[in-house]
């Protein structure tokens, strides 16, 4: 053991919303080697032949420990030191301030009396009557706890005894009590949880409000399984339907990863019937090639996400989609394997066809100049009424991709070849549908000091000769939404009952604006489309287009600032002078808010408005919202509004919502939530509503 010292040193404290109790020498004082000691005092008196007492300014140093006082003894033979007026103490998981301390320095325990306390690691800070450090085990009687500022309490716990870990990260508290200010708002007897980590345990309970439910008050049970599989049982009481029970289990490993959902509520009140949903995913990787997923649900009626859901989304499903697919791949080639299944939730539509199953193959090959692509599909569909049909489509296709920095020249050649069985009832039929397309363009640069501009023009002709597909059934086919990029693709569907006859020429040009470092600052395109020959429509939502027609698209996106962008394409036809289908957004993101307006047309479907925004309006509020309005229905389809008030340690969140389902029905409700940093929050989860991007 050695005996040294040295001169005092002072620290910059760091920023917390719970600050240091004072600055922290452990890094700007020097290390004692091990076994030795550090003392410094104004004096220094041997009381014995084993006792030293330093006074004034007094401090002794043994690793990363640290206890200064007025006035410190330190007994030589026994490695103690003690202190009975004011003193603080430092090691690197705690600062103490407190009166009448004693600590053994080779035992690394540590007891202090009427102590205040700061823990580095959560930030957090409060009082004892006493603390006990004994190796890794913090010991407080009659404490309490908070990350607030002390001079501004927001929240506080107080427990009779308080117990922690920082080896197992796990602690343990008995007779709790959480004020607000200081009001006593929640008690508990007896809570463990981990530091860090995972830990079984009661979670906060969830209160919530809705219309279709009523109040609902959530108690959730976190069970930690294993190190890979974990837990949450939350019996769910609503007030107008009875007690709904909510599980979910999580687990992984190394190729293996899913989610099981079980829920279930004996006699709901309102429907007089059970409820129920069950749900599984779960995803897997084979070796390096086969990865294979499933995804499957089933609620007990067609009104469970009507009655149970929270927003537009969930309430307006028609139908629950239901999936089991494997794929795997290699160097030239790709194969993928799907079974689909569909739950209807709406009366009055039609079923899906299931896919039991659709097996796709796809080979890729490159000779000399050219590519070779074959993509292979047979799915066999399968309706309730247990009628069923096959198809199999083969697209073979043969390109010379010519590509150079400055330009792009790639004739294709494709056929389309579809072969259908069926039942009776379903036609059986089948059609080859041959095609050609060229591709070509030109690029053009400019550089300036601080842009560069790219300029593209673009020259596309496409061929595809009309061939008889009505008596084709329509399994999975749709019209494609709209987009720029469709101009240049020789397949206007989604799905493969249809491969539509075209004969056009579209011709475009593009240019693009970039700052010196590679950032798009602008981008903008026109195109125009020359139809050649009439063009057949095969679905409703389709308009038909006449020979020497003229359609002209446009996109655009602009960098107005660093905060405003503005987005939008169109396609219009040009005999009429009307626009057929767009889309327009501005967005705005600043520092202390962001903003969305959006606008979408569909000459046939319809055309609908949606607003939203986050706004840092003064310090600590901030206000939400969110609108979707339909111009048709001359209806709002969803809206809510939110304000929050986030302090450093804490957070309340209050958000109002209502929408409408597909059945008209109007649907409303109120949320809350309480969130105390550091601790735990309490409601219904809303922060996702009040994040924005802050640059």
């Amino acid at each position: 053991m050695g005996l040294f010292a040295v001169s005092n040193a002072q620290a910059v404290p760091e920023k917390f919303c719970a600050m240091p109790l004072f600055n922290s020498e452990l890094r700007h004082s020097i290390l004692p080697n091990a076994g030795e000691y550090v003392l410094l005092g104004d004096e220094l008196n041997q009381r014995d032949s084993h006792t030293l007492e330093l006074s004034g300014n007094a401090s002794i140093r043994y690793g990363n420990n640290i206890l200064r006082a007025e006035q410190l003894s330190f007994d030589i033979a026994n490695n103690m030191a003690s202190s009975h007026s004011e003193l603080t103490f430092e090691q690197e998981d705690v600062q103490i301030t407190g009166h009448q301390a004693s600590i053994n320095w080779l035992a690394n325990t540590v007891a202090v009396q009427n102590v205040r306390y700061f823990l580095p690691q959560s930030s957090g800070t409060g009082e004892a009557r006493a603390f006990t450090i004994d190796q890794a085990d913090f010991q407080l009687q009659h404490a309490t706890y908070s990350t607030c500022d002390p001079q501004r309490l927001g929240w506080r716990i107080r427990a009779n005894q308080l117990n922690l870990n920082y080896k197992t990260h796990l602690g343990s508290a008995k007779h709790v009590r959480i004020e607000i200010g200081s009001v006593p708002v929640f008690y508990l007897p007896y809570v463990s949880f981990a530091t860090e980590g995972r830990k079984s345990g009661f979670l906060p309970a969830q209160l919530s409000n809705s219309s279709s439910s009523g109040l609902g008050v959530s108690a959730p049970f976190y069970w930690n399984i294993a190190a890979n599989r974990d837990a949450t049982i939350t019996p769910r009481w609503l007030s107008k339907r009875g007690l709904l029970l909510e599980n979910e289990l999580r687990y992984m490993n190394q190729r293996n990863r899913g989610q099981i959902q079980v829920e279930f509520l004996p006699n709901d009140v309102l429907r007089a019937a059970d409820r129920s949903l069950f749900a599984l995913k779960h995803d897997a990787q084979v070796g390096k090639r086969i990865d294979w997923r499933v995804n499957v649900a089933q609620v007990s009626d067609i009104y469970y996400f009507r009655d149970f859901g929270n927003n537009l989304d969930s309430v307006s499903r028609s139908y629950i989609d239901r999936q089991l697919s494997v794929r795997m791949g290699g160097s030239f080639w790709s194969f993928s394997g799907l079974a689909q299944d569909f739950q209807v939730l709406e009366t009055g539509i039609d079923e899906p066809y299931r896919r039991l199953p659709q097996l796709s193959l796809y080979l890729e090959k490159k000779y000399r100049y050219f590519a070779f692509s074959q993509r292979s599909e047979y799915s066999y569909f399968n309706l309730a009424n247990n009628l069923s049909a096959q198809r199999l489509v083969l697209l073979p296709q043969v390109t010379l991709p010519i590509r150079r920095r400055w330009m792009h020249f790639e004739p294709k050649v494709f056929t389309h070849v579809s072969q259908y069985w069926g039942d009776e009832g379903i036609a059986g039929d089948s059609s080859v549908v041959p095609g050609v397309s060229l591709d070509s363009g030109l690029v053009f640069a400019r550089t300036t000091e601080a842009n560069l501009q790219l300029l593209k023009p673009r020259l596309y002709y496409l061929y595809i000769p009309p061939r008889d597909q009505q008596n084709l059934p329509i399994f999975d086919s749709r019209v494609a939404d709209f987009q720029y990029s469709q101009l240049f693709d020789y397949q206007r569907y989604v799905g493969n009952d249809r491969l539509g006859a075209a004969h056009r020429l579209t011709m475009a040009l593009d240019s693009f604006w970039l700052t010196s470092g590679g950032v798009e600052r602008m981008s903008v395109g026109v195109a125009q489309t020359y139809y050649v020959a009439n063009q057949q429509a095969y679905f409703d939502a389709e308009p038909a287009v006449e020979a020497g027609s003229v359609q002209s698209a446009g996109y655009g996106s602009v960098y107005l600032s660093t905060d405003i962008s503005v987005a939008g394409n169109i396609l219009l036809q040009n005999d009429k002078i009307q626009a057929e289908k767009g889309d327009f957004r501005l967005n705005y993101s600043g520092k202390s808010a962001s903003a969305n307006l959006g606008y979408r047309y569909r000459e046939i479907l319809g055309n609908q408005m949606s607003a939203s925004s986050v706004i840092a309006f003064a310090p600590s509020w901030s206000f939400s919202s969110r609108l979707l309005y339909s111009i048709e229905e001359l209806q709002i389809q969803e809206a809510y509004v939110g304000v929050e008030y986030n302090a450093c340690c804490w957070s309340v969140r209050a958000v109002a919502s209502r929408y409408i389902n597909r059945q008209g029905e109007l649907n409303s409700g109120v949320a809350v939530q309480l969130e105390l940093k550091g601790l735990t929050s309490l409601g219904s989860r809303l922060e996702d509503r009040f994040s924005f991007t802050r640059r």
